[in-house]
């Protein structure tokens, strides 16, 4: 069973910006959710991970090997999805496959040929392999990347924000393969959607301003929140002379009415109604701060 493992990871860019601060988790076959605010550090954590950025401080290890010191090492088990690629225009899916191939080091054309045609089988684009990948649909696209990913049989799958902009029906299928894939493998998800974590991955981390906030299976953090989750429904008038007490841990506009979840050991001042946690209540408690790390760094 692989293993990655990061320790202290620190990343400061030119600007001043602290991408990443002090960052350590442990992951293990299977998928990881990193669940997180757009500049929360996803991106910047990624491509350290894919070996495209170097980290100020840290280590990284895979299978027990320093990647600091051995990026090679990573490199050859590594299928990496970032959030937008280029491709050549008018180059088919399985001409590009076959070149993308030739960079990864599966140098035998008997070899390339066989893994090419049972990617375009598993992504559900044999029918496609003449048409070019510029002229495929944003489903198309994705798929055609965790394509590309898979090549060469990668130990570490990166994907990040994979399912923006896609359609009910392509995502559904963009996470069965997914999940088809992340029970050989480990599988890193790096995204905001909440509920992609919630229905994919055994383990996840939120991760804030570079930091990690927390991190577990998502059932055990959502059983943690059990009875500390209260909600209150407010009209636009009562919302205008009176808003929700903190803590709160999010509000929404429901059909003219305020819609407040509230985090308390027992009923919150004004009143209101005990409900079922969910991840989202995690996540945004999280990112609110109320609640204490609960991430604990495997061995």
């Amino acid at each position: 069973m692989s293993r990655l493992k990061i320790t202290g990871l620190t990343k400061t860019y030119s600007n001043g910006l602290r991408a990443l601060d002090n960052v350590s988790l442990s992951v293990g076959n299977g998928m990881f959710g990193l669940l997180g605010p757009n500049g929360a550090g996803k991106s910047s954590l990624m491509k350290i991970l894919a070996t495209l950025l170097l980290a100020d401080q840290g280590e990284i290890s895979f299978d027990g090997v320093s990647i600091n010191k051995n990026p090679d090492f990573l490199r050859r088990q590594l299928g990496y999805l970032p959030q937008d690629f280029g491709v050549y225009p008018r180059v088919s899916a399985a001409v590009l496959l076959d070149h993308l191939a030739v960079l990864k080091g599966v140098s035998h054309s008997g070899d390339r040929k066989q893994q090419i045609q049972a990617l375009l089988q598993q992504t559900n684009l044999y029918a496609h392999r003449n048409q070019a990948v510029s002229t495929f649909s944003g489903g198309m696209r994705q798929r055609f990347g965790i394509a590309q990913a898979l090549l060469g049989n990668p130990q570490l799958l990166i994907v990040d924000e994979p399912t923006a902009g896609l359609d009910p029906q392509e995502k559904n299928r963009f996470h069965d393969m997914l999940s088809e894939i992340a029970g050989r493998i480990v599988v890193i998800l790096s995204t905001h959607i909440i509920q992609d974590v919630y229905e994919l991955c055994g383990e996840m981390a939120v991760l804030m301003g570079g930091q990690v906030l927390l991190g577990g299976k998502p059932a055990g953090l959502i059983q943690q929140l059990k009875g500390k989750v209260w909600q209150q429904t407010l009209s636009q008038e009562q919302w205008a002379s009176q808003p929700a007490q903190p803590p709160v841990i999010s509000t929404r506009l429901v059909g003219g009415h305020h819609l407040i979840r509230l985090f308390s050991s027992g009923p919150p001042p004004g009143g209101g109604q005990g409900v079922e946690p969910s991840l989202e209540d995690v996540y945004f408690s999280a990112l609110a701060g109320l609640q204490p790390a609960k991430h604990q760094l495997r061995s």
